[in-house]
C-alpha cells in the first residue's frame, strides 16, 4: 500500500489518464472535440472579461473628453460647447461644437491644438466612411485627425467643429470650465451600443452556456472505456485522490491544446486592434492589455471548471444529493408531453382572448412553455417512430432500419436532444427576425419612402430665425433647386393642426400648386410633397393651404411652426453633401439637410446594428448548441459502433452503418426542420395579426436547408467513424 501512495504511482496515474484521453473509444474524435470545447469554453469566459474591459476603457476616455459645465455664475467659463448629430449614408455620428474663450483653454483629449474658426477635426473612421460624401469639407476646413486617446474606440465616428465667427450661435452653446468630468455623459459611440449588462447577458446566454453544453457533450463522447478504467481503479481500492489524479491526467492534453489555441487566438488583440465580424465593433488593444491579469484569472478559472466538470462526470465520485431526487422525478414526467399542446394553444390563441395589457405576457408564457415541453414531445415521438421504423425494417429485411428503430425506441434521448435542439434553434431565429422586423416597421416605411423620392426633396432642420441667413442659403442652392416652407399651426387649443405651404410662384408651380392663396386637396399635389405631408400626419383626403410669397424664418406666421424643405424642379436627385455644406456655412451653425423621414431611417440603422449583435451572438450560440448535441449523437454512434464492430469485422459489410446514420439522424432532422419551421410560423400568427409579415418564406426554406445540411454532415461523420472503428477492431483486452 505504500507503493500506492508514492510519487511514482501519482505519475503513473497521470500518464494513464493522458493515455485514456487519446486511446478511449472514438480516439481522435473525443480528443479533438475536447480540445475544441476547452478552447471555446475559455474564449467564452474571456469574452466577459474583454467586454467589461472594453466598456471600462470607453467610459474612461468618454469621461476624459466630457465637458464640465459651469454650475455657478461666479465660476469662470473657458469655452463654449454644444452637442449635435449628423449621419453618413444613414449611419449616425456625433459632433461637438467648441469655441475657446481664453488663450489658455485646456484642450480636450485627442487634439494637439485648437482648430481655427471655421475648421473641423475628424476621427479616422468618420473621415474614411464619409469620403464619398465629402465629409472633410462639410463642417468647414479640414484641420486634422483626432488621436486615439480622444475617442471611445478606433471605430468611433466623432468630430470637433469650431464654427466661423459669422456662424457662431453662442446662445445655443453651454458654458464649460474644462474637460474631464468624473462620469461620461455618453455622447458618442456608447449611445448606439447595447449596455454592458445586455451584452454580458448575451455573451452568457449565447456563448458561455452553449460552450458549457459543448464541453459536457465532448466529455461524454466515447467515454465508456475511460469509465471502465475508473471503475477498475475503484475495484483495486483507489481513493478519491487517485481518481482525481487520473482525471487531471486525462484533462492534461485537451487543456494544454485548448489553452494554447485560445492564447494564440487572443494574443494578437494585445498588440493590434481587432475588428469583430458582422458588427461595427473594434477590440482596442490598450483595453485588452489593461485587462491582462483578469484574462489570466479567467483562463485559470476555466481550467478549474473543466477539471470539475470532468470530475462530475466520472463514475465512483460522490454525486450530488439531488441526483436521487432527479431519478424520483423522472417517473413523474410522463404527463409532460401532454402539456405541450396546451402551451402551444395558449401562445397561438391566448393573446386574441385577452386585453391589450395581457396580450404579450400570455404569448410569452405560452411560447416559453411550448419550448420547454418540446423535448418531451420529441422524445415520445422518436420512441413511437422508432418502433414503427423497426417494424418496417423487419418487413423490408433492412438491418439498419431494425437497429435504428430499436435503439430509438429503447434509447430515444440522444436523438430527441438533437431534434429538439434543431427545432428550438429554428424557433429562436424566427422569433429574433420577427421582433426585429416589427420594431423596425416605421423605419422600413421610411426607407421605402426615401427609395420613392430619393433626395429630390429634402428637409432642413435647425435653420434658425434669421431671415437674411435664409436668403443667403437660398442664393447658395444649386440652380435646379427651389426652397419652400411647410408651416403647421393650431388655431385654438385642442383643434386640429392646419398646414400651409409658403413659397415663390416658381416653387409652387413645381409642386403642382396654384400661385394664389387657396386650399388644395393633398392628392392633387406633386407626389414628393405628398410623401412629405405623410410624415407630418397629413392624410391624402385632407386639404392644405397654399400661400405664395417669400420664405421667412418664422413661417410667415407668429403662431406657426415652420420647416424648410428643398426640392428640384425636374424631380432629379439633389446633391445632399453640397446642400449640407451650404446649410452649415450660410444658414445656421447646427443646420442640417436630411432626406425625408431620416430620423426613422437612422432608427432603422440602429436596429440593424442591434440585429447584427443578435445575429453574431445568435449564430455563434446556435452553432455551439448544434455542435454540442451533434457530438452527443456522435457519442451514441461510437457506442453503437463499438458494440457492432465484432459483427461488422467478421462479415465485412459496413453499409449497415450508413443505413443506421440515415435512419437515426438524417430522417429525424429533416422532419424536425420541416415541423419546426411550420410550428414557428404558426407561433408568429398572433403577433403579426393585422400587420405586414416581416418574415419571408425564404427564411423558413433557408433554415430547413441549414438543418438538413448540418444533419447530413453529422451523418457522414458518424458513418466514417463507425466504419473506421469496425475495420480497425481486433479481439484484444480493453485495458
Amino acid at each position: 500500500m505504500r507503493a500506492l501512495n508514492g510519487r511514482r504511482l501519482g505519475l503513473q496515474l497521470l500518464a494513464a489518464g493522458r493515455r485514456a484521453s487519446i486511446t478511449a473509444e472514438g480516439g481522435r474524435v473525443r480528443l479533438w472535440s475536447l480540445c475544441l470545447s476547452v478552447c471555446l469554453f475559455i474564449l467564452a469566459a474571456c469574452s466577459l472579461v474583454l467586454a467589461e474591459a472594453t466598456y471600462d476603457g470607453r467610459d474612461i476616455r468618454g469621461a476624459a473628453r466630457s465637458p464640465i459645465p459651469v454650475s455657478r455664475s461666479s465660476e469662470h467659463a473657458v469655452a463654449l460647447w454644444a452637442p449635435d448629430t449628423d449621419d453618413v449614408d444613414g449611419t449616425q455620428h456625433f459632433l461637438a461644437y467648441v469655441e475657446p474663450l481664453t488663450d489658455d483653454t485646456p484642450l480636450p483629449p485627442g487634439l494637439e491644438e485648437w482648430p481655427k474658426p471655421g475648421e473641423a477635426v475628424l476621427s479616422p473612421a468618420l473621415a474614411t466612411a464619409g469620403a464619398k460624401e465629402e465629409i472633410r469639407s462639410r463642417y468647414g476646413r479640414f484641420a486634422g485627425i483626432i488621436s486615439p486617446e480622444g475617442l471611445q474606440s478606433p471605430s468611433e465616428r466623432f468630430a470637433y467643429v469650431r464654427p466661423s465667427q459669422h456662424m457662431l450661435d453662442s446662445g445655443d452653446m453651454y458654458k464649460i470650465s474644462g474637460f474631464g468630468k468624473q462620469q461620461d455623459i455618453y455622447w458618442g459611440e456608447s449611445r448606439s451600443l447595447p449596455s454592458l449588462g445586455m451584452l454580458c447577458a448575451g455573451l452568457i446566454g449565447f456563448l458561455l452556456l452553449p460552450a458549457s453544453a459543448l464541453l459536457i457533450a465532448a466529455i461524454r463522447t466515447g467515454s465508456s472505456a475511460r469509465e471502465r478504467r475508473v471503475i477498475l481503479l475503484d475495484i483495486l481500492g483507489a481513493g478519491p485522490s487517485a481518481k482525481i489524479l487520473f482525471v487531471i491526467g486525462e484533462c492534461s492534453v485537451p487543456l494544454l491544446v485548448g489553452c494554447s489555441f485560445s492564447l494564440a487566438f487572443m494574443a494578437p488583440a494585445l498588440k493590434w486592434n481587432i475588428p469583430l465580424p458582422v458588427v461595427d465593433f473594434v477590440l482596442y488593444a490598450p483595453d485588452v492589455a489593461d485587462s491582462l491579469w483578469q484574462l489570466i484569472g479567467a483562463l485559470l478559472l476555466s481550467v478549474v471548471a473543466v477539471i470539475l466538470l470532468v470530475l462530475g462526470s466520472t463514475p465512483g465520485i460522490k454525486k450530488s444529493r439531488f441526483s436521487d431526487l432527479r431519478s424520483r422525478l423522472h417517473g413523474h414526467t410522463r404527463w409532460w408531453p401532454w402539456v405541450f399542446p396546451l402551451f402551444f394553444l395558449l401562445a397561438v390563441r391566448g393573446p386574441g382572448l385577452t386585453n391589450e395589457e395581457w396580450r404579450l405576457p400570455v404569448y410569452v408564457i405560452g411560447a416559453l412553455g411550448a419550448l420547454s415541453s418540446l423535448p418531451s414531445v420529441v422524445g415520445l415521438a422518436v420512441a413511437r417512430g422508432g418502433a414503427l421504423v423497426a417494424q418496417a425494417g423487419k418487413k423490408a429485411g433492412s438491418p439498419g432500419m431494425i437497429f435504428s428503430g430499436r435503439r430509438a425506441a429503447m434509447q430515444s434521448r440522444s436523438t430527441a436532444r438533437f431534434v429538439a435542439a434543431l427545432m428550438a434553434a429554428i424557433f429562436l431565429v424566427v422569433q429574433a427576425q420577427l421582433w426585429m422586423g416589427l420594431l423596425g416597421a416605421n423605419a422600413t416605411l421610411a426607407r421605402k419612402s426615401q427609395d420613392r423620392v430619393g433626395t429630390s426633396i429634402v428637409t432642413v432642420s435647425h435653420h434658425g430665425d434669421d431671415d437674411s441667413r435664409i436668403g443667403d442659403f437660398a442664393q447658395a442652392l444649386p440652380p435646379e433647386a427651389e426652397i419652400a416652407m411647410l408651416q403647421a399651426s393650431t388655431p385654438s387649443p385642442g383643434a386640429t393642426r392646419a398646414f400651409t405651404i409658403h413659397g415663390s410662384c416658381a416653387a409652387l408651380r413645381a409642386l403642382s400648386a396654384p400661385c394664389q392663396s387657396a386650399s388644395v386637396a393633398v392628392q392633387h399635389l406633386d407626389q414628393r410633397i405628398i410623401e412629405l405631408l405623410r410624415w407630418n400626419e397629413v392624410e391624402n383626403s385632407s386639404s392644405i393651404k397654399i400661400e405664395p410669397g417669400p420664405v421667412i424664418a418664422n413661417g410667415n406666421s407668429s403662431t406657426g411652426n415652420g420647416r424648410l424643405f428643398i426640392f428640384s424642379r425636374s424631380g432629379d436627385d439633389l446633391s445632399l453633401p453640397q446642400l449640407r455644406e451650404a446649410a452649415r456655412s450660410t444658414l445656421a451653425m447646427m443646420a442640417n439637410v436630411e432626406p425625408l423621414a431620416n430620423t426613422w431611417a437612422m432608427g432603422a440603422q440602429d436596429l440593424v446594428s442591434s440585429g447584427q449583435w443578435i445575429l453574431l451572438l445568435g449564430v455563434a450560440g446556435v452553432a455551439l448548441t448544434v455542435i454540442a448535441v451533434g457530438l452527443s449523437s456522435l457519442g451514441e454512434f461510437i457506442r453503437f459502433g463499438r458494440e457492432a464492430s465484432p459483427l461488422i469485422a467478421i462479415t465485412g459489410k459496413t453499409r449497415v452503418y450508413a443505413s443506421v446514420a440515415f435512419w437515426s439522424l438524417f430522417i429525424p432532422s429533416v422532419l424536425a426542420s420541416i415541423v419546426g419551421a411550420i410550428a414557428s410560423a404558426w407561433l408568429t400568427t398572433p403577433i403579426i395579426a393585422g400587420l405586414n409579415n416581416p418574415i419571408s418564406t425564404g427564411l423558413y426554406i433557408t433554415l430547413c436547408a441549414a438543418g438538413i445540411l448540418a444533419s447530413s454532415f453529422l451523418c457522414l461523420c458518424g458513418w466514417r467513424i463507425m466504419t473506421r472503428m469496425a475495420l480497425s477492431w481486433r479481439a484484444q483486452g480493453e485495458f
